[in-house]
């Protein structure tokens, strides 16, 4: 299946490039993979119905369902290899034959088997994936282990990390690292990196010793300009917050680094030197920018009044519909998590994860990558309510701030409860859990979530007994507790006062462009739920959708009202874009998310690098 030579839109979960120059893609949200020709530009399924499944081994895969398709690595011998987190499997395509089989995983989210035969023990959420000189197999396993599979034996073995987050040093055996993986790549000389995170450092490590060594990273951190994050000098004392890494046919390493916006930093094979090779700092927002005079990499929050919160680099930002300058209103720019009790503005903000605004006044920010909440007064005094700045889940019905927490998505009610999202399991970082915390006691204690993906979905019991992932979380102007439960294509409600969990929008099937939606009950509609929902004036659900139809360029986009358990189309238009002024009723959005909406029943949307604000009203 071909397509002509423009730009599609499409997920990427993960890539690869072949001899010839052609880009393979991983198309994650379609279910395929595809090919981008080097010199027509023209893109092509290799693999992959589009319908979400597993199916087809030992066929063609053009006619094999795919799930998830994360990740993409050749090996030696003409293959494609592909990581799929839904089927918790690595399938390998024949390029010269076109057919699909299965090398490690048998389907279940099972850690492997030590010395089992990869394709009957359990390969759970395979995020990356490498293949070395000796076309030996490395997959990183959610966010903690990396498995390597002997492809002559077929056998599994276990190559790095204890699956919890802990110590890594230079010499230690890779298998006791407590590792936070953020990519993996295999190095012409036969050794593995792994991009860690926790660690903010690229290890090295020899596929027959099996100990750590320092590639990349692990300085003490700075907020100096370039030369004082080690550009120019050895990359093992250069300062990095490292994701993805790749390495060429020469050895040359790049690494996608976070430092303050992102840059891609590439170390050279021969010398050892690192340098910052391309850089896109630009879209962080400094204090008495125009909030729309540079692009927004990261959503902002919104407040009731329509005020605005925004991460930017180790500041808040905050501005208005009143106020359109952007001014710091936490954060030093230390990177340091301190200052408790005194102005916000002199305190360190480390890990910024996020901000929700508190609508008593104030906001609160989730900070030390999510270890810790901490509470912005109207006088701007912060002080921390609720962690201890390390990760866990742990102190439920104690003390909040004597708690580990895991912080993902935050949400807060008129009254001052606090919910947040965290995952059961910190390794795979599925935010499966929902903890609250209360204004009043300061306790904390487990709200919603059985902490399982594929449990009983729960609906019309306890909370605490269903099983969903929050991708959005906010509270209604009645208090009771909404999330955008991707993993069953549905809206969800918890009651704030009995925590029964029932559907108020969804029937867990897919979208398409054909879907009708005016007028259909809410809970037996198909519906996408990624793209943001909030609530109007008068305290209606507001939904932004987004579908498309299995091989076609057609991406529908709607804004749907949800009233008296019926749905009603706002606005309904394929994918596009609107120059401002358009009418609501006939925008056309590109990427949108919805942030929130105003008094006047407009809308504020985030569409791609912009905030943008669809004139209502919604009648």
């Amino acid at each position: 299946m071909e397509d002509r030579p423009y730009l599609r839109s499409f997920r990427v979960g993960g890539g690869a490039t072949d001899p010839s120059g052609a880009i393979f893609i991983a198309d994650s949200n379609a279910h395929r993979v595809r090919r981008v020709d080097p010199l027509t530009g023209t893109i092509a399924t290799v693999a992959g119905t589009g319908e979400p499944g597993f199916s087809g081994d030992g066929g063609p895969s053009t006619e094999a369902q795919l799930n998830v398709p994360a990740a993409l690595a050749f090996d030696g011998a003409g293959g494609l290899l592909v990581a799929e987190l839904g089927n918790h499997r690595i399938r390998r395509i024949d390029l010269a034959s076109g057919t699909i089989t299965t090398i490690a995983g048998n389907g279940s989210e099972d850690v492997p088997v030590e010395g089992l035969l990869a394709v009957e023990s359990g390969f759970g959420r395979p995020h990356y994936i490498a293949v070395d000189t000796e076309n030996r197999v490395y997959v990183g396993l959610g966010s903690a282990t990396v498995w390597r599979v002997d492809v002559r034996t077929g056998r599994a073995s276990h190559f790095a990390g204890t699956g919890i987050r802990g110590p890594a040093e230079v010499g230690m055996p890779a298998i006791d690292a407590g590792l936070s993986l953020l990519g993996l790549a295999a190095m012409p000389d036969g050794s593995v990196l792994l991009s860690d995170g926790a660690h903010e450092t690229v290890w090295q490590i020899d596929a027959g010793r099996g100990v750590l060594a320092r590639y990349a990273g692990g300085a003490a951190r700075s907020h100096s300009p370039d030369d004082g994050i080690g550009d120019g000098g050895a990359a093992r004392r250069a300062t990095l917050s490292p994701g993805h890494v790749a390495a060429d046919a020469l050895g040359n390493v790049y690494i996608y680094d976070f430092w303050e916006g992102f840059r891609i930093r590439r170390v050279d094979s021969e010398s050892g030197r690192i340098e910052t090779s391309a850089k896109y700092a630009n879209s962080e927002l400094v204090p008495g920018d125009l909030p729309t005079s540079r692009p927004l990499d990261r959503r902002p929050a919104m407040a009731a009044a329509g005020e605005f919160y925004v991460i930017s680099g180790p500041y808040v930002l905050r501005w208005s519909t009143d106020d359109p300058v952007a001014r710091a209103v936490a954060g030093s720019g230390a990177d340091t998590d301190d200052g408790d009790g005194g102005p916000a503005t002199e305190a360190g903000l480390a890990g910024l994860q996020g901000v929700a605004p508190d609508p008593r006044g104030g906001f609160f920010i989730a900070t030390s990558g999510g270890a810790r909440i901490r509470h912005v007064d109207p006088g701007g005094i912060i002080r921390t309510v609720a962690g201890t700045g390390e990760s866990g889940n742990d102190g439920d019905g104690g003390a909040a701030t004597e708690a580990h927490i895991q912080c993902g998505g935050v949400a807060v009610d008129s009254a001052g409860f606090i919910y947040f999202t965290q995952p059961a399991d910190l390794n795979t970082g599925e935010q499966t859990t929902i903890r609250r915390v209360d204004p009043g006691t300061g306790r904390i204690e487990a709200f919603a979530g059985s902490g399982e993906l594929d449990g009983p979905l729960g609906d019309g019991g306890d909370a605490l007994a269903a099983s969903f992932r929050v991708d959005q979380i906010a509270v209604e102007p009645d208090g009771d507790v909404y999330i955008a439960d991707t993993w069953h294509r549905r809206i969800r409600r918890i009651s704030r006062d009995t925590r029964i969990i029932t559907t108020v929008a969804g029937n867990g099937e897919a979208a398409t462009p054909d879907t009708v939606h005016d007028g259909a009950g809410a809970t037996s509609a198909s519906i996408s739920t990624q793209l943001g929902f909030g609530f109007d004036g008068d305290g209606r659900l507001v939904i932004v959708t987004s579908s498309g139809n299995s091989g076609t360029d057609q991406i529908m986009s709607r804004v749907i009202r949800v009233e008296d358990g019926l749905l009603h189309v706002i606005s309904e238009h394929l994918i596009g874009e609107s120059p401002d002024g358009s009418p609501l009723a006939s925008a056309r959005f590109r990427s949108p998310f919805l942030v929130g909406v105003l008094g006047d029943g407009s809308l504020v949307i985030h569409e791609g690098l912009v905030l943008r604000v669809a004139r209502g009203p919604l009648l």
